[in-house]
């Protein structure tokens, strides 16, 4: 039996997974693992069950030695109530011909998300289900194996809330770095060999200014993706791109996870030739060169604290792009966790960078959008160009820039009030558990 926290009842399990303990169980597994209490305990008795295998990833694993299984599970609250793992697997092979290996990812040049992995958090029962028709290798792997794949579709509840794999999707961005170019154009087969036109994934610092530099990992993001794809908000993995020795931002790309009917599905935004858009690693030298930033981070980092950025988040908002960066502050001693100070908003207009800073989201978006926006001067831009500017927004003539703003602001009122009623919806989830 397990007691609760406080003491005020006691729960049996009762789930079906498990090995029953008889005696003769009992006496085998008290030899397997040199301990005789499984013998004369008076809590365990030929009722009881013995859980092995209780890492999931080692259990998914476990049936399925042929495919690969992700070590990046998430948990998710099915319609009837339980919790259950969701685990992907990968059929991968090098022999697929004229492909290119996923270098430091393994000695793959073929790999297919084809399998979700469902765990039951209670009793360890686990489900396998194809998502993939269209892959050979694990049509094959059916065939041999009758039984081992579930026939029956992906439940509904499960397939509204899959999370696209962030491996694959780092190996898929890795290889379109040299493989985006159109090989209908003619010029591009020259500039393809010439690597004339690579891309970069942008390089930011980890953990604050004095870290080594990290290629920028991908990150999930609710957001409508621009351009017509989709009408509502949804879950998205995506990562920017730069062009090579360059620090603007070139494109950036998203892959969807709505349903299964789009899941997979990529999409590559790219930015005009025409355009400057900072880049991530442009947006971070700015916001390091805001003085109210580096005087709090100097103040924070001192008396046993550290003071750090965390991730810089490329969110895209309509017709423009949102850059969203928090800063941390972690007290010495191994069990302190870290505590969001401040967050930096900001998005490009024109040549300036303009921002706001608060404690919270609400707070850092709203001063964003004050009656005089404060903003970070292109160093290319001279004193006395930005003087004979700024008499501009003081004339009494519409000011068709704060109208744009005053949009954007709408815009991304709406995203960050979308966000909180989802995690508020989240919260209530979480206390129907409790109970």
């Amino acid at each position: 039996k397990e007691i609760d926290y406080d003491g005020s009842k006691d729960t049996t399990y009762t789930g079906k997974g498990g090995i029953k303990l008889n005696l003769f169980n009992r006496l085998l597994f008290a030899l397997r693992n040199q301990d005789f209490n499984m013998l004369v305990s008076g809590y365990v008795s030929s009722d009881s069950k013995l859980l092995i295998n209780r890492n999931i990833i080692t259990r998914a694993q476990k049936a399925v030695p042929f495919l690969t299984v992700d070590q990046d599970p998430y948990m998710l609250l099915t319609s009837d109530g339980r919790l259950k793992w969701i685990l992907d697997a990968y059929t991968t092979s090098d022999y697929y011909p004229y492909s290119q290996d996923a270098s430091e990812y393994g000695s793959f040049n073929y790999i297919r998300n084809s399998v979700k992995i469902v765990i039951d958090a209670y009793d360890g029962s686990v489900s396998y289900y194809i998502i993939d028709k269209n892959d050979p290798i694990v049509e094959m792997y059916n065939k041999a194996y009758p039984g081992l794949f579930s026939k029956d579709p992906l439940p509904a509840d499960i397939a509204s809330h899959l999370r696209y794999p962030e491996l694959l999707f780092k190996i898929q961005s890795e290889m379109l770095r040299r493989y985006h170019l159109d090989p209908n154009v003619a010029e591009n087969p020259q500039k393809f060999y010439d690597n004339q036109d690579k891309w970069d994934i942008p390089q930011l610092q980890a953990g604050g200014q004095d870290s080594q530099t990290q290629n920028m990992d991908p990150y999930y993001n609710m957001v409508k993706m621009p351009g017509g794809v989709s009408d509502k908000e949804e879950l998205v993995l995506m990562r920017p791109f730069t062009p090579s020795n360059k620090n603007n931002m070139t494109s950036w790309l998203s892959v969807r996870s709505n349903t299964l009917s789009n899941y997979g599905q990529l999409v590559l935004f790219s930015f005009s030739n025409n355009t400057n858009i900072y880049g991530p690693n442009q947006v971070q030298s700015k916001i390091n060169q805001i003085e109210q930033i580096s005087s709090d981070m100097t103040l924070w980092g001192q008396r046993g604290s550290s003071a750090y950025m965390g991730n810089l988040l490329v969110i895209p908002v309509e017709d423009t792009v949102l850059y969203v960066e928090p800063v941390y502050v972690r007290a010495e001693g191994a069990s302190s966790i870290p505590e969001v100070k401040e967050i930096v908003v900001g998005y490009q207009d024109g040549e300036e960078f303009r921002y706001g800073i608060g404690t919270n989201l609400n707070d850092a978006i709203s001063k964003m959008f004050p009656a005089s926006i404060p903003a970070q001067p292109n160093p290319n831009t001279s004193q006395t160009q930005t003087q004979t500017q700024t008499p501009q927004t003081q004339t009494t003539q519409p000011d068709t820039s704060k109208q744009g703003d005053q949009k954007l602001y709408n815009d991304i009122r709406s995203k960050y009030d979308e966000m909180k009623k989802q995690l508020d919806e989240l919260g209530k989830l979480i206390d129907q558990m409790k109970q």
